[in-house]
């Protein structure tokens, strides 16, 4: 499950990312996970078609699929890859009904980062999806209802730009954040201790989004996003993207 602060589910090497049981996936296919969903809820709000190849199909995966077809995105399943035909920058529509992401908090935390500046009402069903809604409610995310299975969400429309201070090795958080402000006007940032990801702002650059990073002393770095501003569809290769 993703709770808290998510520093230690996410973080390559920590057996909590993976889940318990023989069949537990490796430390890297759970941050290839955490990359695939990224990239895939992006494609959903980038203007024209993308294609996302080398993302196993895993449950993260599927469910990050499904909730992009939810929200109004198109999306085909080649035999090689995965494409998306993508609604635009700020664009998700209303789903007909509740968005099942049981066995995905990956997907469930990636997606309240996206809902979050989306005007948009939405309930999710799954353990643990209301796990990292707090985080957005200074932002104006609005929790209608919420257990540990279930909430409902609706997404501020005019979401106030703010800087974040982000635990170490928190990829999860850094994510969903960087995802909120794709739709959040004005300039967000996002303080980190240490050095941060490159993987991180090399996925949003590839949208067209201006991730600018910046050394801020003693090891840490400021990642800066201007928010509403229109993404274009883009390959993804999951070796490359995911390659350190």
């Amino acid at each position: 499950m993703v709770r808290g602060s998510m520093s230690q589910q996410a973080q390559p090497g920590n057996e909590a990312a993976a889940g318990a049981g023989s069949s537990r996936p490796s430390a890297s296919r759970t941050v290839n996970d955490l990359f695939a969903v990224a990239a895939l809820l992006l494609m959903a709000v980038a203007t024209g078609r993308s294609r996302l190849s080398g993302a196993h199909p895993s449950k993260e995966v599927k469910a990050a699929v499904a909730a992009a077809r939810a929200f109004g995105a198109t999306v085909e399943l080649a035999p090689d890859a995965i494409v998306v035909s993508g609604l635009g920058t700020g664009v998700l529509l209303e789903p007909v009904q509740s968005v099942d992401l049981s066995g995905a908090p990956l997907t469930a935390a990636l997606l309240t980062g996206l809902l979050s500046s989306h005007d948009v009402p939405v309930t999710l069903m799954g353990e643990g999806v209301a796990d990292l809604s707090d985080l957005f409610l200074p932002i104006g995310l609005q929790v209608e209802a919420k257990s540990h299975a279930r909430v409902s969400l609706r997404g501020s429309n005019m979401p106030p730009p703010r800087e974040w201070q982000v635990e170490v090795g928190d990829l999860v958080k850094v994510l969903a954040i960087l995802l909120s402000a794709v739709n959040t006007p004005g300039l967000t940032g996002i303080a980190q201790e240490d050095g941060g990801d490159p993987r991180i702002a090399r996925l949003f650059q590839r949208f067209g989004v201006g991730v600018a990073v910046a050394e801020t002393g003693q090891g840490g770095v400021m990642l800066s996003i201007t928010g509403r501003q229109p993404l274009t569809g883009s390959v993804i290769e999951m070796t490359a993207l995911v390659a350190v």
